[in-house]
């Protein structure tokens, strides 16, 4: 699969997707939702908060990552990914639950 970006001629947003071919069809499924301004700069700060648990020195431990959405998806109830959240207080609530989880030695 390949991410690209779909742009929407509206809004002006973009959001990324996964490119790929799905039985017959040629499928392009967005990775979250478009975002105003405020909720881009947001979800770069939970981004600019998490990512370094799983990117040393400017490499991936795609195993860290895993292990990371995992214990975030299971503590908040539903499959994690930045991309889906909605609002400034669902931000917050990442980064708290993501510094509990820091804290008690789970990650």
């Amino acid at each position: 699969m390949k991410t690209i970006r779909i742009y929407c001629t509206v809004c002006k947003q973009d959001v990324a997707a996964q490119e790929c071919y799905g039985r017959h069809i040629y499928l392009r499924r967005p990775l979250g939702t478009f975002p105003s301004p405020e909720l881009r700069d947001q979800r770069k700060w939970v981004h600019n908060v998490i990512d370094p648990y799983w990117l040393e020195d400017g490499h991936a431990d795609r195993a860290k990552r895993k292990q990371l959405y995992s214990a975030l998806s299971e503590a908040l109830g539903k499959e994690y990914h930045t991309g889906n959240l909605n609002s400034r207080e669902e931000c917050v609530k990442v980064v708290s639950c993501y510094v509990r989880l820091r804290n008690s030695g789970i990650l």
